[in-house]
């Protein structure tokens, strides 16, 4: 395996692991980055505790935007943001 992804898989998101993931994803959407909390919703069959470790990913983890519409530009402001706030 070389890492590589095959010709036309793109990944949609980078996930980031923060430990204050609302306020991250307000100081990125305030400088125009919205980032998706993909995990925010778990399976209703399945209550908190079960899986701690995955519990604890949900509360750290948002997803950055990687995906093919975001032009070299967009993804260098994407990636500038980033790290300002990791500062």
């Amino acid at each position: 395996m070389t890492g590589e992804l095959k010709p036309g898989v793109c990944p949609l998101f980078y996930p980031m692991a923060t430990d204050d993931k609302a306020g991250a994803m307000a100081r990125l959407l305030a400088r125009g980055v919205e980032t998706v909390d993909f995990w925010r919703l778990r399976h209703p069959v399945l209550p908190a505790g079960v899986f701690p470790e995955v519990d604890r990913l949900r509360e750290r983890v948002l997803e950055l935007p990687v995906h093919q519409d975001l032009s070299p530009a967009d993804t260098e402001h994407v990636a500038s943001c980033v790290r300002e706030l990791l500062r």
